[in-house]
Parts: structure tokens; C-alpha cells; sequence
């Protein structure tokens, strides 16, 4: 673009470029497209992208409530971020 601007901006002038009218409504699609929350979750844990994104997540949500399930009962997401616990300390 060769005019400074905001969104606003920039939508008007490609609607001018591709002769739309100015009330003309438009479909606006994001690229690259958003990552589904299967491919997010493959992303992290270094697994490829399957075809079937619902059962990929599926299982990535599984694993990762194994994990929460594990945290808590190490304790670990029982308290507030940042603090330290310590075990139990028997009395003398």
C-alpha cells in the first residue's frame, strides 16, 4: 500500500483495486488459517497434523487431564502460581 492507514484503510483501497463498490459487503479470510486446537496440541508435543483433528485433540486433551490429574496429586495445582510448598513435617 502506498497510503498509511489503518484496517479501514486498507480495505477500502483493495476494494477500490478490485473495483467493489465502497457498500459493496466483502468475506474477509484470514491466511494462513487458524490452527485447530488438535493441530495446536500437535504443534507442542511435536506430533504431525492428522486428517482426523477431532480424535487428534481428543487424545491430546486425555493426555493432558492424565497430566492434571497427576499434578494434583503431587499438589502442584493446588496452589496459587508462583508458590513453593513444602512436605509435612512430622512433630517431634
Amino acid at each position: 500500500m502506498d497510503e498509511l492507514g489503518g484496517f479501514a484503510t486498507g480495505l477500502r483501497l483493495a476494494k477500490q483495486a478490485a473495483q467493489i463498490p465502497d457498500d459493496q459487503d466483502v468475506t474477509l479470510k484470514l491466511y494462513p488459517r487458524a490452527q485447530t486446537i488438535g493441530e495446536a496440541f500437535g504443534k507442542l508435543t511435536g506430533r504431525q497434523s492428522s486428517d482426523d483433528d477431532t480424535a487428534a485433540a481428543s487424545a491430546t486433551a486425555s493426555r493432558f487431564m492424565q497430566l492434571k490429574a497427576l499434578l494434583h496429586q503431587l499438589e502442584l495445582t493446588s496452589q496459587p502460581a508462583g508458590s513453593a510448598l513444602m512436605p509435612a513435617v512430622p512433630a517431634p
